[in-house]
């Protein structure tokens, strides 16, 4: 499968006066909008790029792309379109090996509906010096075939009621420019004061490659859609980078353009130069592209949650122990010491049962009561418990001497003297019943 990319912003026509091998041929304001208005009716197809180079390989001119999005700059002078379904190969050597393009168009058109058309833009081709650097053909037919395109089905759509065709060259492209060149940009500024030589390689001072001039509008934008590309900003050092983006914001803030931070291209290219201290914590150079830095970021959010996970399991409690939250202890703790008050009291019953008990039987006076509560609580169910439990009921009395009525019989009002005089009366051996001596 050919993977595709659009190839943004590429200068298609600019206000002049050209000598054709047709005869001079104008390009004014009004025919760039022109152009624009029978591109967006869809006259025809849209234009479809082709390889102009002499090349035996090429022959039939494949297909390799189309034109879309059609538009003038801001002053309109200029005419920009993009180049869309462009093969990635193709892409990547475009600025060097196809720097400049021919205009395939028709002027005073009129199209099968009756409408007539000025200008219309019918193909465009890229001029270079050299093939692609690619294995086979089949790759660029591969495009062809699924474009569902052919050039004589193009003809005949073109010819089909009537026009007049012109072709003509712009030369170079708007993104970049030799250092030696005194044309079309004369001594500007660049954003890229040559960092790279002409194979895109690092050049020595002095002798590299002039990119991205900044003399007018259209091109900072130009520049700022370009720079933001993978295959554009990966040429450079995060420094050189930042250097050129620093240089086109600089120049739109001059002329006054609303930048916004680039989103990633087709390509799926790195959109800003990462700093340093992020990118050496990413284990990764600072102008890696967007797949780079997704997967870096990937390994680091793993890395993280093994972290955790690892954390986790170290502050676990040992086996057996079982953590609350404050909330959960603060009650538990509650509830605790009630219970324990609760089986204090209990507790304290208890012994005094006890206590109560052996003092009934007649195991222990009443006045030892307080010593033997106190002994039981020092030890309680223990060696003082069991001697309390060992002693024999009856030990102490617990009903007056010489008492001879049941317990439950009522006692004389006089029953104090009738005692008294009953222990007189044994002592001296007489009878203790009145009226027998």
């Amino acid at each position: 499968m050919v993977n595709l990319v659009t190839v943004p912003g590429r200068e298609l026509m600019k206000v002049g006066r050209y000598d054709l091998s047709t005869g001079p041929f104008e390009v004014t304001p009004e025919r760039i909008q022109d152009t624009i208005k029978a591109h967006e009716a869809g006259v025809l197809r849209k234009p479809v790029v082709r390889l102009g180079h002499n090349d035996a390989r090429f022959s039939g001119d494949p297909a390799v792309g189309w034109v879309d999005n059609v538009r003038a700059s801001e002053d309109g002078t200029t005419l920009y379109g993009d180049l869309v379904g462009v093969p990635q190969w193709l892409a990547d050597i475009m600025p060097s090996a196809y720097p400049s393009l021919s205009i395939e168009g028709m002027y005073d058109y009129t199209a099968p509906d009756g409408s007539e058309h000025p200008f219309i833009l019918t193909g465009l081709a890229l001029l270079g010096a050299t093939a692609p650097g690619i294995d086979s053909l089949q790759s660029v037919q591969d495009v062809a075939k699924l474009y569902g395109v052919d050039d004589v089905a193009v003809a005949a759509a073109v010819g089909q009621i009537g026009g007049t065709a012109v072709k003509f060259t712009v030369e170079a492209s708007t993104y970049r420019d030799r250092t030696s060149a005194k044309e079309p940009w004369g001594d500007v500024d660049y954003a890229d004061p040559g960092y790279l030589d002409e194979n895109d390689q690092p050049a020595e001072p002095g002798h590299g490659v002039k990119r991205y001039p900044l003399n007018d509008r259209d091109h900072v934008k130009s520049a700022w859609d370009f720079i933001n590309q993978k295959k554009n900003a990966k040429l450079y050092t995060a420094e050189q980078l930042a250097h050129v983006k620093g240089a086109i914001e600089s120049a739109a803030k001059k002329f006054g353009i609303q930048i916004e931070a680039a989103a990633a291209s087709e390509e799926k290219g790195s959109i800003v130069a990462l700093p340093e201290k992020l990118a050496a914590a990413l284990g990764i150079d600072a102008s890696a592209d967007e797949d780079a830095i997704s997967a870096a970021w990937d390994a680091h959010v793993a890395a993280a949650e093994q972290a955790k996970s690892e954390l986790v399991a170290a502050s676990a409690p040992p086996e057996g122990v079982v953590q609350l939250d404050k909330s959960q202890y603060d009650d538990l703790i509650v509830k605790a010491e009630a219970g324990q008050r609760a089986e204090a009291r209990q507790i304290a019953e208890d012994r005094e049962r006890t206590v109560m008990a052996a003092i009934k039987d007649g195991r222990i006076s009443p006045a030892s009561k307080a010593d033997w509560i106190k002994a039981l609580e020092v030890d309680p169910g223990g060696h003082n418990k069991t001697a309390l439990a060992s002693l024999k009921p009856g030990l102490i009395p617990v009903s007056e001497l010489g008492h001879n009525r049941p317990d439950d019989e009522a006692e004389p009002a006089d029953r104090g003297l009738e005692s008294v005089h009953d222990r007189v009366m044994a002592s001296l051996g007489l009878s203790t019943k009145k009226g027998v001596n």
